[in-house]
């Protein structure tokens, strides 16, 4: 993923999860280090989806416990 796309990604991260972009790596851990509830995981999909143009399971993301298996998955979804 390019620098430019892992930056509106990140945005898009610090604004659903309600924390700082700075804080966002790709270690960051969506239960751990951003409290991800459901219902934030489903505003998150939501988002993701608006900014992808494609339909995300929510259920997928949920597997996915950091900000770079999240970038892993995107780049085999969008390609």
């Amino acid at each position: 993923m390019n620098a430019e796309k892992s930056a509106q990604l990140n945005k898009v991260i610090a604004d659903c999860f309600e924390v700082n972009v700075g804080v966002i790596t790709p270690d960051t851990s969506f239960i751990k280090d951003l409290d991800a509830s459901s219902l934030k995981r489903t505003v998150f999909v939501a988002e993701l989806e608006e900014l992808t143009g494609s339909t995300i399971s929510v259920a997928r993301i949920k597997k996915m416990e950091t900000v770079s298996s999240l970038y892993e998955q995107l780049n085999e979804w969008l390609q």
